[in-house]
């Protein structure tokens, strides 16, 4: 997947339900990709090796419960990956931040994580995988 600059993909109230969804080597760099209150529920979901260079990819109020949501290799070098609350004002309303439930969000093998992930969370969830060395309190 490539977006151009202005373009919008929309998967908001989207559910992933077992399968598998492979967004693999994808380039997110330009315009936004909005997972809100998407529903990760048993389902496999990749983004190894994707490139976020810029642009926007909400996961606003996304519950995770089950399954495995792995950004391996992947790499933030200058769009917003946002997991918690955002305003568009002509869009969205404000919404709370992502949920977990029992399912994995790993970054733990991110190839550049200088633009982290915001998560609106104060305290790291049990199935979230972050890079060695990296603490919730540092994330943005």
């Amino acid at each position: 997947m490539s977006t151009a600059k202005g373009s919008h993909v929309y998967f908001r109230l989207a559910e992933f339900r077992s399968g598998s969804v492979r967004f693999n080597r994808a380039t997110f760099s330009g315009g936004w990709v909005t997972f809100d209150s998407a529903s990760f529920t048993g389902a496999q979901v990749n983004f190894r090796e994707a490139n976020f260079t810029a642009g926007e990819i909400l996961f606003e109020d996304a519950e995770f419960s089950d399954g495995c949501i792995d950004f391996s290799g992947a790499s933030f070098t200058g769009s917003t990956v946002n997991f918690g609350e955002h305003h568009l004002p002509s869009i969205y309303r404000t919404v709370p931040p992502a949920h977990f439930s029992g399912g994995t969000v790993d970054f733990f093998q991110a190839a550049d994580f200088t633009q982290p992930p915001h998560f609106g969370l104060q305290t790291l969830p049990p199935g979230l995988r972050l890079p060695s060395g990296t603490n919730i309190s540092d994330l943005p």
